[in-house]
């Protein structure tokens, strides 16, 4: 048997009940991005590495070092791979796509997954998939 307990107000113990909701409560969606400040989300990427995920790049700060995205863990499979298993170095395959607009939405950039750097699902799902190519090249183009 289930119990449930809570604690409630009744119009009997004299506590005013709250406000209820409002007009003012609602909240709307944002207007669409302009197709000028969509560069500005360029990091932002599609991963197909073994699912279908998004990921953020990752600004390391060395323009000729690998480029990275971090995405969830099971973004990049889990075939084979136990959950409690951390992955490091293994080489992967799939792509990355991002926004590059110049004035349209049709202008992206795909890139090669070169490797899983790190993953993990144990206590939280993190991963983080090296491109081929250098944090220079992405944010260059």
């Amino acid at each position: 048997m289930l119990l449930l307990c809570g604690c409630t107000a009744t119009p009997d113990d004299g506590v005013e009940p709250g406000p209820g909701p409002t007009s003012e409560a609602v909240v709307l969606p944002a207007d669409p991005l302009p197709l000028d400040r969509v560069a500005d989300f360029s990091g932002v990427a599609t991963l197909n590495a073994g699912s279908n995920c998004t990921g953020t790049l990752v600004d390391t700060g060395v323009t000729a070092g690998p480029a990275y995205v971090l995405t969830n863990g099971h973004c990049v499979g889990g075939v084979g791979r136990s959950a409690q298993r951390t992955t490091l170095g293994l080489k992967w395959f799939g792509t990355a796509e991002s926004f590059r607009a110049a004035g349209n939405l049709d202008a992206t950039l795909t890139v090669d997954v070169a490797e899983i750097a790190y993953s993990t699902m144990r206590a939280t799902g993190t991963a983080v998939v090296r491109l081929d190519a250098t944090l220079g090249e992405l944010v260059g183009r």
